[in-house]
C-alpha cells in the first residue's frame, strides 16, 4: 500500500477509483472497470492510505507550495503498478517497464561492486530487460571501479 502524508502546506485533491486487479492482465491499452470514486483532499497533518493494486489515485496540484511525504510498502505486491487513462478507463502505460531501464541507468552512473550483487537479485525477477542492457551498466560500473578491467 501506499501511505501519503501532507507534510506542509495546502495538500492537494486526489481522487481516488477501485478496481479489480485479478481480471487485469496488465498490458498497455487493456480495458479496466473502475469503480467507487472518492475525492479527498490532502490537508497539512493529515494522512492518507491506499491500496496496492486495488487504488487508482490522481493528483489535483495544490493551491500554492505544498509538500507530501510518500510511504510505499512494496513487500508482497503481487503485480505491477500501472498508469491509467481515466478517459479512455484503459491502462495507458506499464510502470514496472520504466522502473529497470531507469534503475540501470542510475546504477551505471553511481554503482559499486556491492551494485552488482544487487542489480543481479533484482534483475532475475525482472522481465523485458534485455542481456545488453544489463551487460552495458555492468560495463559501466566495473569500467569506473577499475580502469584496467574490461569485458
Amino acid at each position: 500500500g501506499l501511505f501519503r502524508i501532507d507534510y506542509l502546506g495546502p495538500g492537494y485533491q486526489t481522487d481516488i477509483y477501485q478496481y479489480d486487479n485479478s481480471v487485469v492482465e496488465g498490458i498497455a491499452g487493456e480495458k479496466v472497470d473502475f469503480y467507487n470514486k472518492k475525492t479527498y483532499c490532502l490537508e497539512e497533518g493529515s494522512v492518507l492510505f491506499m491500496h496496492a493494486n486495488k487504488d487508482i489515485h490522481t493528483q489535483i496540484p495544490p493551491k500554492s507550495l505544498s509538500i507530501s511525504l510518500n510511504i510505499l510498502k512494496t513487500s508482497n505486491m503481487s503485480r505491477g503498478q500501472y498508469i491509467f487513462d481515466l478517459k479512455k478507463r484503459e491502462i495507458a502505460r506499464v510502470v514496472d517497464e520504466e522502473v529497470i531501464p531507469s534503475l540501470l541507468k542510475v546504477a551505471s552512473y553511481f554503482g559499486d561492486e556491492n551494485t552488482i550483487d544487487i542489480l543481479d537479485d533484482t534483475l532475475k525477477k525482472a522481465k523485458n530487460v534485455s542481456d545488453e542492457a544489463r551487460l552495458k551498466c555492468y560495463q559501466a560500473i566495473t569500467g569506473r571501479l577499475n580502469k584496467d578491467f574490461c569485458l
